[in-house]
């Protein structure tokens, strides 16, 4: 038991400093926000709502399943 406090102490640690990318020049990751530069035309992305059963939204779906949409007072 007295090993094992120990080494899972020492385990966060160096955990937390790959995290951290503290171990990057030793550990030869790259980290690459160049890619956040090199995204086409990011403002066309949107969010496609699901719409209630699972259902995706498709563009000029006016969102009309047929399904019974609760009141506001009854939510």
């Amino acid at each position: 038991m007295r090993l094992i406090v120990p080494v899972l102490l020492v385990a966060n640690l160096i955990a937390l400093a790959w995290w951290q990318g503290w171990l990057d020049p030793w550990a030869g990751a790259q980290r690459q926000p160049e890619r956040f530069a090199r995204q086409i035309e990011p403002q066309v992305l949107r969010i496609v709502p699901i719409m209630p059963g699972g259902a995706f939204a498709l563009p000029g779906d006016t969102g009309d399943t047929g399904l019974p949409v609760p009141s506001d007072s009854q939510r």
